[in-house]
């Protein structure tokens, strides 16, 4: 019997949110924010968020003038524009409910491989933590156990779980060595779907996956520094007499020459190491950075690079040093992805990388159009809607399924890239 119309549309809608929560491979990993729609409309869809703060430790029993500011740093979210996928179908297709419940499944897979490559390519440009290890048949756990360690040593808040994610050439080396080290057991059902390896594997929830991209490199160009860095965090600015936020991951380097340098390079320099951020802790291991944006011969890069031992900080902006000593003028840059081209696995802290859900009033736009719609929120609270009408001169249902978020790198800190070699 022939589907009616109310029935197949719901068939149709059913199908795509099964598939989606099947789909959401590093969506479910990372942190999901769903702020009110009204402040997005009068934010021209960016909202201002806040991340942790630090503070100083001051030894004594005095404390006189020793009583700091508070540095509350914030980032943009930023909502994108939606996602869409738009179709037809004449009203004679109704008659196979595997037909509509194809066309769902379709659906939802390439709107949800859209949501987990935006995320991927996200970290692949911004994500500062990097590392290029010699990956074999033995060595699958001690390749991934390399990421543990940058974020341990840099005393990485981890509190919501971290995840890594393997391109597919990389887990065919690793499977034995994994599988033998016991991590495929015990794991729920539900990961066979979702790709998962194992769990606690190095300290992360660890996937196999497609969708990690290719990154591009190659030998260091030759420059240096042409001033020193001197950067401190900055948690506002005040522009025509108003008081407004500043993102605080980006810090600027001025090259001699920024030729040859692109975005998504890391870059490191010689004694310029990272620290633990709580104790500040040389770590011994040189901090690396993403390049996010070059303008002219300066580069900008995340994190913000902020020295301890850069004398014009206070105890309170120290708080927040990342780097064991300035950058000085006169420093080379070193390219750490010096492979021409290689693909990259990814790896977080789950709420280091965030996705901004958006929504609007799509009954009563529908109701005022002539046309209806459906929404549903996903397991990770993002939203997906479905747009339908018909037409009595084709005999014509027009669909559109769309999902609407944004992604954020909200701490480059603690996310990045590992190279297989």
């Amino acid at each position: 019997m022939a589907l009616s119309s109310a029935k197949a549309v719901t068939v149709l809608f059913d199908s795509v949110l099964d598939q989606m929560s099947a789909e959401m491979q590093m969506a479910s990993t990372a942190s999901v924010f769903k702020p009110n729609p009204a402040m997005l409309q009068n934010s021209n869809n960016v909202i201002w968020r806040t991340v942790e703060q630090q503070a100083p430790v001051k030894t004594g029993f005095d404390m006189t003038g020793q009583f700091g500011n508070v540095i509350d740093l914030s980032y943009p979210a930023v909502l994108g524009v939606p996602e869409n996928d738009a179709f037809s179908v004449r009203f004679d297709d109704f008659r196979d409910q595997e037909f509509i419940q194809k066309r769902g499944k379709a659906s939802a897979k390439r709107l949800f491989a859209q949501v987990n490559k935006n995320i991927s390519e996200t970290v692949k440009n911004t994500g500062s933590l990097f590392y290029r290890k010699a990956l074999t048949a033995t060595s699958g756990f001690s390749f991934i156990s390399e990421a543990d360690s940058l974020m341990t040593e840099r005393q990485c808040w981890r509190g919501d779980g971290t995840s890594f994610f393997m391109n597919a050439r990389a887990y065919n080396i690793a499977a034995a060595d994994l599988a033998g080290r016991g991590t495929l057991s015990g794991r729920p059902e539900k990961a066979y779907a979702t790709g998962m390896v194992g769990s606690d594997v190095a300290g992360f929830d660890v996937y196999k996956t497609s969708y990690n991209p290719s990154l591009a490199g190659g030998a260091s160009p030759a420059t240096t520094v042409a001033t020193t860095v001197a950067l401190k965090p900055l948690a506002n600015q005040t522009l025509g007499g108003q008081v407004l936020p500043v993102d605080y991951r980006g810090g600027d380097i001025v090259l001699a020459s920024a030729a040859g340098w692109a975005v998504g390079d890391r870059v490191q320099f010689a004694n310029v190491n990272a620290l633990g951020l709580l104790d500040k802790t040389n770590t011994g291991i040189p901090m690396s950075f993403a390049i996010v944006a070059i303008v002219s011969n300066t580069i900008t890069v995340y994190p913000r690079p902020i020295a301890l031992t850069d004398g014009a900080l206070t105890a309170d902006e120290k708080a927040y040093a990342n780097i064991s000593t300035q950058i000085a003028s006169g420093a080379v840059p070193i390219r750490m992805n010096t492979d021409t081209l290689v693909q990259t696995n990814s790896f977080w802290a789950n709420d280091s990388v965030e996705i901004i859900a958006g929504s609007a009033a799509w009954d009563s736009v529908s109701a005022l159009a002539g046309w209806k719609s459906m929404s549903e929120t996903l397991d990770n609270g993002m939203q997906i809607t479905m747009a339908y009408d018909g037409s009595i001169e084709t005999m014509d249902l027009r669909v559109r399924v769309f999902n609407w978020y944004g992604v954020t790198n909200r701490d480059p800190s603690r996310n990045g890239v590992a190279i297989n070699i």
